[in-house]
């Protein structure tokens, strides 16, 4: 997958953004099913560079972020590719 496009997982997690050769890249937005939710830039499917997180509580960080989070190993339901 290239491009822009949209998973939903199917624990209910979603993600809507850029994907390179597979991979989450470039900017996106990831929610998890408790309301977390993070927006900014990813790399190699984990949050790598300037983004912001939300937490349910009403909590945020707005910073840098280096490698965290990888979500190779959610399986999805339902993939959608924007043309």
């Amino acid at each position: 997958m290239h491009g822009k496009g949209l998973i939903i997982y199917n624990d209910t997690s979603m993600y809507d953004g850029d994907f390179d050769h597979g991979n989450i890249a470039g900017k996106g937005i990831f929610v998890w099913p408790e309301g977390k939710r993070y927006e900014g830039d990813w790399v190699n499917s984990k949050m790598h560079g300037t983004g912001t997180m939300k937490w349910s509580n009403g909590n945020r960080y707005t910073g840098s972020w280096v490698s965290l989070a990888t979500f190779s190993d959610l399986s999805f339901s339902l993939l959608i590719l924007y043309l």
